[in-house]
C-alpha cells in the first residue's frame, strides 16, 4: 500500500512540473512577442503613441513662424520664410507647395467651401483649391501677415501694412476697405452676430 502511493506521489509531482514547464514555456513565448506586437499595432494605427511622442517632422527651406492649419480631411496646411505654402498629409509627406513672391509670416484659413487663403510679404492675399491650384490673388499695399477671416457668406477679410482692412468677395473682389492709423499685423475677428469685424492696429487701437 505504502509503495503504491509512493508511486502515485511521484508520477503526481512528474507531471506538475510538466505542467509547471509548459506555462513556463507559453509565459517566455508571450513575452517574447509582446513587442512585436505592439510594434504592429503602431504601425498600423498612426494615432498611437505615447503622449509627446514625435510622429513627424517635416523640413521646409527656410523658419515656419504661422500657425499649421488643419483641414477637414487630415491635411496639414502651412507657410514658411522660403516663400512656400506647404499642403501635408496626416502622416507628414507632401501633397503639394505653391510659391508665392516673397516669406510667408500668417497662417493660412481653410473655408467651409475647400478654399485655402495665405498672406504673404509680397503684399499679396492668395486663394487657393485644397489641391494646390491659384484661384486668385488680392494686391495691398503692404506685407499682409495676419490669419485671414472668412464669414458664412464667404467674405474674405484680412489686414495689411498698409493700415488697411479689407473686406473681399470669394472672387477676390474688393467689397470696401478701412483704413486705421498703423500697420495691421493681427488677425480679424468675426462677431457672433456676423455683422461686425474687430481688428487691431498698431496705432494702439482696436476697431
Amino acid at each position: 500500500m505504502g509503495g503504491w502511493v509512493e508511486g502515485r506521489s511521484l508520477r503526481s509531482g512528474v507531471h506538475s512540473m510538466q505542467v509547471l514547464g509548459l506555462v513556463c514555456t507559453i509565459l517566455l513565448v508571450l513575452l517574447a512577442a509582446a513587442p512585436v506586437v505592439a510594434e504592429t499595432a503602431r504601425a498600423r494605427s498612426p494615432r498611437c503613441g505615447a503622449p509627446g511622442e514625435l510622429r513627424w517632422s517635416y523640413a521646409t527651406g527656410d523658419a515656419v513662424y504661422g500657425s499649421p492649419t488643419p483641414g477637414e480631411d487630415g491635411t496639414v496646411y502651412a507657410g514658411s520664410y522660403d516663400h512656400k505654402l506647404y499642403a501635408l498629409t496626416a502622416e507628414g509627406k507632401l501633397k503639394w507647395s505653391y510659391a508665392t513672391g516673397d516669406e510667408i509670416y500668417g497662417s493660412p484659413t481653410v473655408s467651409s467651401t475647400r478654399t485655402v487663403y495665405v498672406g504673404s510679404n509680397d503684399n499679396k492675399l492668395y486663394s487657393l483649391t485644397t489641391e494646390g491650384r491659384l484661384k486668385w490673388s488680392f494686391a495691398t499695399g503692404g506685407h499682409v501677415e495676419g490669419l485671414p477671416a472668412v464669414d458664412v457668406g464667404g467674405t474674405v477679410y484680412v489686414g495689411s501694412f498698409d493700415n488697411k482692412l479689407y473686406a473681399l468677395t470669394g472672387e477676390g473682389k474688393m467689397k470696401w476697405n478701412y483704413t486705421t492709423g498703423g500697420h495691421i499685423i493681427s488677425s480679424p475677428a468675426l462677431g457672433a452676430n456676423g455683422t461686425t469685424v474687430y481688428i487691431g492696429s498698431n496705432d494702439h487701437k482696436l476697431y
